[in-house]
């Protein structure tokens, strides 16, 4: 099962992951608090979208850095699966997100399908987070299926699947909000038939 986890601790520095908490406060009005309803409970998460046009030239320096070194935890990733590789997939966008103090994100899982207007819904076989903090107590993720639970820490990286097979939870931070940065590849379809995948 630890295969369909990928954990890189340090995979960014403690500066850098200042540097993008401040930048997200400083883009606080392009925020959206998006609420959703999620087995029969409402939660709220702040999240910005990092190719909004308001925000995209502050944070493309951001993105581009950590999607260089992103790439190369994907590859390795993909190579417990033997069937994709990294060009099977094209990376889409990063979304910045904050999970306020005593809150929480509750039993869900993650669709295969981002649902997309007026347009075909791409394929998203997996996510990576990134988190920007650990000043707090509380904020895992948990896996009860997998039974398995991750500690936030500061410039930690991991991905998993978002598959209707991993739901997972976050528990409440204490004493602060969680930060994070999602990071989302798409399955390229075209390159995946020509490469005798389907």
């Amino acid at each position: 099962m630890d295969q369909f986890f990928h954990i890189k601790e340090n995979f960014i520095n403690s500066d850098l992951c200042g540097q993008m908490i401040n930048q997200y406060k400083a883009d606080q009005n392009f925020v959206d608090s998006d609420t959703r309803l999620v087995n029969e409970s409402m939660f709220t998460i702040n999240e910005l979208y990092l190719n909004d046009p308001n925000v995209v030239n502050q944070w493309t320096p951001f993105v581009k850095d950590i999607k260089e070194k992103l790439d190369n935890e994907v590859e390795e990733y993909l190579k417990n699966f033997a069937t994709v590789k990294l060009g099977s997939y094209n990376f889409s966008h990063g979304v910045f997100w904050e999970q306020e103090e005593f809150t929480n994100v509750p039993l869900h899982f993650d669709s295969e399908f981002a649902i997309e207007k007026d347009q075909e819904d791409p394929i998203r076989n997996f996510f990576c987070i990134v988190y920007m903090n650990d000043n707090f107590e509380g904020g895992q993720l948990a896996f009860p299926v997998q039974k398995k639970i991750f500690e936030p820490k500061k410039g930690m990286l991991i991905i998993f699947p978002t598959s209707y097979m991993f739901p997972h939870m976050t528990t409440p931070a204490i004493g602060g909000s969680r930060f994070l940065m999602r990071l989302t590849y798409y399955l390229n379809k075209e390159k995946k038939i020509a490469d005798g995948g389907y």
